[in-house]
């Protein structure tokens, strides 16, 4: 990313250390065993599909992904979710603490 004013710089900087707090905060909840890029191909990879109106299919589960759900209390191995059950986890996860 080019930047040159100094604000922008001092602000790319800022987001790129709270980037890699939360990742290490994440590493440490799984008890280190996965490296950042791990993490975030395992975060990436995560998703659903509308399988019919209101119901969506999570279409994608690993070892590594069930270990996050459990460190941070969201299960995605619940196979179909409407999108209220959804957007109540959502709001749950957010309301909790990484450490």
């Amino acid at each position: 990313m080019y930047v040159s004013l100094e604000d922008r710089i001092n602000a790319h900087i800022l987001v790129c250390f709270i980037a890699l707090v939360i990742m290490r905060l994440i590493q440490k909840k799984t008890g280190k065993r996965y490296s950042a890029q791990r993490i975030a191909d395992e975060l990436n990879r995560l998703g659903y599909s509308l399988e019919e109106e209101n119901l969506y299919l999570f279409d994608y589960r690993s070892e590594a992904a069930d270990e996050l759900s459990e460190a941070f209390g969201t299960d995605f191995t619940r196979k179909r979710c409407t999108l209220e059950s959804i957007k109540k986890v959502s709001a749950a996860a957010k309301t909790r603490s990484l450490c």
